[in-house]
């Protein structure tokens, strides 16, 4: 193992899974991404796995922004009250 991958483990590593089936691997920085091989874990992987996890934060909250002026129309004491209930009789 590279002695440079250590500044991506120093906040714990789980890694989960076999060689027959592949691996997946969760730190702090990258979250969970999965590699068909150990062989895999290397500087650029672990690059590419907190880039990819950035671009999924920046995406989840421009969804966020876009959900809020959605949430402001809706009802939502209807659906508190009871309103939209619909029990089986």
């Amino acid at each position: 193992m590279e002695k440079e991958i250590l500044k991506y483990l120093q906040d714990g590593i789980s890694i989960d899974g076999n060689p027959t089936d592949g691996y997946t691997i969760f730190t702090i920085r990258t979250q969970h991404f999965k590699i068909s091989s150990l062989d895999e874990l290397s500087v650029e992987r672990f690059e590419k796995a907190i880039s990819d996890f950035k671009k999924r934060e920046e995406l989840e909250n421009e969804l966020l922004k876009q959900m809020e002026s959605v949430q402001h129309d809706l009802d939502w004491r209807g659906f508190i009250d009871g309103k939209y209930d619909n029990p089986k009789q």
